[in-house]
């Protein structure tokens, strides 16, 4: 990675890395595969509140890439298709992800040309993202119990990020889960003023 690039917003370095590098790469090596791309997962880029300082940790060009059931049996091949033919930079970014620190952070390194690219596009189905992400898979006739056991920032991640591409209909898995049903808003309302009220008494107690 050069010395300082303009900061280029996460998820508009993301989503043109896909249209400049990912789609190219595909559209040549892969003409026939079916697949969604975008950024619906962790990081602070795919809520839009991402800065420079977010450029310390897991920040870069990246996406995920979802693929058929059928078509999983590509995902290694694909990983290996990436990391050779990937260029080193984007937009002035580095490609390339060094190795976790003892944290599992992973910050952009400068690698050589030529040199195999260590990038973070996760190939994965819409199925198999759900279950490690959410724990489920979305359906329409989700119990109240199920939605309750939902993270409300991985719900936010997944129906405020982005889609750059979507041949497989990925967004049908997201509008399941676009709000709450009625009586799941209700009770998560009710519970976040009775936890309102239970705090609001020390405001008062830390400023006595």
């Amino acid at each position: 990675m050069t010395d300082d690039p303009a900061f280029i917003p996460g998820m508009e370095l993301c989503a043109g890395f896909f249209t400049d590098v990912v789609k190219p790469l595909l559209d040549s090596a892969y003409p026939d595969l079916q697949y969604a791309a975008g950024r619906i997962d962790y990081g602070s880029e795919v809520l839009g509140f991402d800065t420079p300082t977010s450029t310390d940790h897991d920040w870069g060009p990246r996406l995920q890439l979802f693929v058929s059931e059928q078509d999983n049996a590509l995902a290694e091949e694909l990983q290996t298709f990436f990391a050779k033919a990937m260029p080193p930079a984007y937009l002035a970014y580095s490609t390339h992800f060094g190795e976790p620190d003892h944290e599992g952070t992973r910050l952009l390194e400068t690698t050589a040309e030529g040199q195999a690219i260590a990038h973070r596009i996760a190939v994965t189905t819409p199925e198999q993202f759900f279950l490690d992400y959410l724990g489920l898979i979305p359906s329409s006739s989700m119990e109240p119990t199920q939605w309750l056991t939902l993270s409300e920032q991985k719900l936010a991640t997944i129906c405020h990020g982005q889609l750059f591409h979507d041949d497989i209909n990925m967004n049908a898995y997201r509008n399941m889960l676009r709000y709450y049903p009625h009586d799941v808003w209700l009770y998560v309302m009710a519970a976040h003023w009775m936890k309102i009220s239970q705090e609001e008494p020390f405001v008062g107690r830390c400023h006595q």
